[in-house]
């Protein structure tokens, strides 16, 4: 007999624990569930009639609400208008507007394109009540001696929507002049704003079909045969020979010999209780790295200039930095690091004073990743040993891949983070002229080997809805060098290193900032 069961999922927010519990009670009944549920579809109904906002309006809303928290290029400005782009937030200043929330920004230049406006304001007026902040600018092309009466109207379209009162206020609706600009805070404004919208472009729906995600992929990648080795793991709970040898070891790690070194081992299903992490900072530069790879770099500034994320996520320890293998035979693809695609062979991760070691034999290959940053310059090195020890050639493909943040978080420096690739060095560049005090500095991922692809997409190298365990492109052949601005950002290296039986190479990639 076939059974039915019905089950919910319960997130609850409360100011005590009594008052959660209280609530976790009162929704052990599946008819309180259905309740709620009821209620919250009368409430969205009741909202949605009080703006008079029907389902192909809200429809249009929600598709400005995902460009303005996930910018895409299709509806911001240009890839050559954010390249110019020199100035930083303070450069809206003067026009009134923080620069603090997501800009949607309306251009038009004659009284025929006044629709596009009003549902522009109603889609401020709609995000607002439901506590999302924005600010609407409305960017008047025609000239100041002309465009008088285009204002006026504005203004007046502004009061028919119950919108006045927000003019000009941190969050609301800026009506600006373009001729009263100089050329280069129109091209920050536009840089700015995460969705554009043009009045010669017809209505808010005729232009947001633009928003769709369409991206060229490179051929798939076809293994040309299978390991041919089985891969040996150590059984759960069984000690190495240095695990015995460890001083004041807690079942995880203790201190070498020399006391030199704090020394983990990371086996499957055996993860420390808490990230153990290793502090790497100098005066001017610096990084994290935790015993399962995830890291964080920063240069002058821990906060406020960080060149990739830190995840305050002691639970998952994600991170935006990652060095990828990839055995060109089977496909198999795998990191040095037990985060974010180890293997189920023992890891052995020795923090030191300046530097992390992972230790690591699996396909083949015996592993070593030394990660450490110079006391004099603002650079970070990634250095990769590794030992073929089956009987026949091997060709690995190592990939480089950093998020690049230059500043606070990635979702806020994003758009406006400019990638480039000097040929002549091989090394790919990025800048973020918005972040104002660390605006002329020069973030760089390199290598000391010839590349064999690259990306500054994140988009390509991760994929829709994809994860750093399995990124897309390494499932692919090659990397499209796609260095576009107002693409999601990061850097991406692939380098080859063919090894003979019983061979070792080396390989270097460089992180900084100058």
């Amino acid at each position: 007999d076939c059974v039915s069961v019905h089950l919910a999922d319960l997130t609850i927010a409360g100011s005590s624990l009594e008052e959660i519990i209280a609530l976790a009670d009162r929704y052990q009944a599946w008819a309180q569930i259905e309740r709620a549920f009821h209620q919250a579809d009368l409430a969205a109904q009741s909202w949605l009639g009080q703006g008079n906002v029907d389902t192909r309006a809200l429809k249009n809303i929600l598709g400005v609400l995902s460009g303005l928290v996930y910018p895409y290029n299709a509806l911001g400005a240009a890839p050559d208008t954010i390249a110019a782009n020199r100035l930083g937030q303070p450069g809206l200043w003067r026009l009134g507007i923080s620069g603090d929330y997501p800009i949607l920004l309306v251009e038009l230049d004659d009284s025929r394109q006044l629709e596009l406006v009003r549902q522009a304001m109603e889609c401020h007026r709609y995000l607002r009540s439901r506590r999302f902040e924005t600010d609407l600018v409305i960017l008047n092309q025609q000239q100041t001696d002309y465009g008088a009466e285009l204002n006026g109207l504005l203004y007046r379209l502004a009061s028919r929507v119950n919108s006045d009162q927000w003019l000009n206020q941190r969050g609301g609706i800026f009506i600006v002049y373009s001729d009263q600009m100089h050329p280069d805070e129109r091209t920050l404004l536009r840089t700015a704003a995460r969705v554009i919208l043009y009045g010669e472009r017809g209505s808010l729906e005729e232009q947001l079909p633009g928003y769709s995600i369409q991206v060229q992929h490179l051929p798939h990648f076809a293994p040309v045969r299978e390991r041919p080795h089985p891969q040996v793991h150590l059984p759960v709970g069984e000690k190495t020979e240095e695990e015995k040898e460890l001083q004041f070891y807690n079942g995880h790690g203790g201190y070498s010999k020399d006391g030199r070194e704090y020394v983990i081992h990371v086996g499957p299903g055996e993860p420390t209780p808490a990230p153990w992490v290793n502090v790497i900072g100098y005066p001017t530069f610096g990084f994290l790295v935790s015993e399962g790879g995830s890291q964080t770099t920063w240069a002058l500034n821990s906060g406020e200039n960080r060149l990739t994320p830190w995840f305050n996520d002691p639970v998952r320890d994600p991170t935006g930095e990652a060095l990828y293998l990839r055995d060109e035979e089977t496909g198999e693809v795998w990191t040095p690091t037990p985060l974010p695609a180890g293997e189920e062979e023992l890891y052995t991760v020795r923090h030191g004073a300046g530097y992390t070691i992972f230790e690591h034999e699996s396909h083949g290959l015996a592993q070593s990743l030394t990660l450490f940053a110079s006391p004099e310059d603002p650079v970070k090195i990634i250095h990769l040993r590794v030992k073929n020890t089956w009987d026949h050639t091997r060709r690995i493909t190592a990939t480089q891949y950093v998020e690049w943040v230059l500043g606070l978080t990635h979702a806020a420096s994003q758009p406006f983070i400019i990638p480039e690739f000097d040929p002549s060095r091989e090394c790919l560049l990025a800048t973020n002229p918005y972040n104002t005090e660390f605006a002329g500095r020069v973030a760089f991922l390199t290598t000391c080997d010839p590349i064999h692809g690259l990306t500054a997409d994140r988009l390509e190298f991760i994929g829709r809805n994809g994860s750093m365990r399995s990124p897309a492109a390494l499932r692919r052949i090659g990397l499209e060098r796609r260095i576009t601005p107002g693409e999601d950002p990061c850097a991406v290296l692939q380098v080859h290193l063919d090894l003979q039986p019983g061979a070792t190479e080396e390989i270097y990639f460089i992180l900084g900032q100058g």
